[in-house]
């Protein structure tokens, strides 16, 4: 990969288990931990909290990150989930 991330997706045909799904979030390997902490722009203490106090799901971490954000700054910003 041009940047050197560890993508789920593309690392699962020498992996062992389910298929990975971009919708879920999983941390149980620090390369995973990795990813989404890239993809998510955060630490693993705010990624880990946010998983914790929603769920795996991306969207809903996402949404939460994203409150999160609002929060702090006093306003809402448009961000766009693809």
């Amino acid at each position: 990969m041009a940047d050197d991330l560890w993508d789920p997706i593309e690392t699962h045909s020498s992996r062992v288990g389910p298929s990975p799904d971009r919708a879920v979030i999983r941390i149980s390997e620090e390369p995973e931990v990795r990813y989404w902490m890239k993809v998510l722009n955060v630490s693993e203490q705010q990624l880990r909290q946010a998983i914790e106090q929603v769920c795996h799901s991306y969207q809903a971490v996402r949404k939460h990150l994203d409150r999160s954000i609002e929060t702090s700054l006093g306003y809402s910003i448009p961000i766009e989930i693809s």
